[in-house]
């Protein structure tokens, strides 16, 4: 499944130390592991947002990056263009 989405993504973040040790900073707050591995790539990619529908990420906050969900995000940027 990964080598599917990795032919469509603009970027590929390699799992390494640091985002290890992220993800386990992350998933003391009660994030799955595999979530907080997620949410650390992200965050090592420098997105600005991750996108998700899963409610228990949605409740997660970090100043590193914004978590929200589709419709949120669309709002965000149409307020953005304003």
């Amino acid at each position: 499944m990964i080598k599917k989405e990795q032919k469509i993504s603009i970027r590929f973040i390699e799992k390494s130390e640091m985002i290890t040790a992220m993800a386990r900073e992350i998933a003391v707050s009660g994030v799955k592991p595999a979530d907080s591995l997620h949410i650390a790539c992200a965050i090592a990619a420098r997105c600005d947002y991750m996108i998700t529908v899963d409610n228990r990420l949605l409740k997660y906050r970090d100043n590193r990056i914004i978590i929200c969900n589709p419709v949120d995000f669309i709002k965000r940027e149409s307020e953005n263009d304003k």
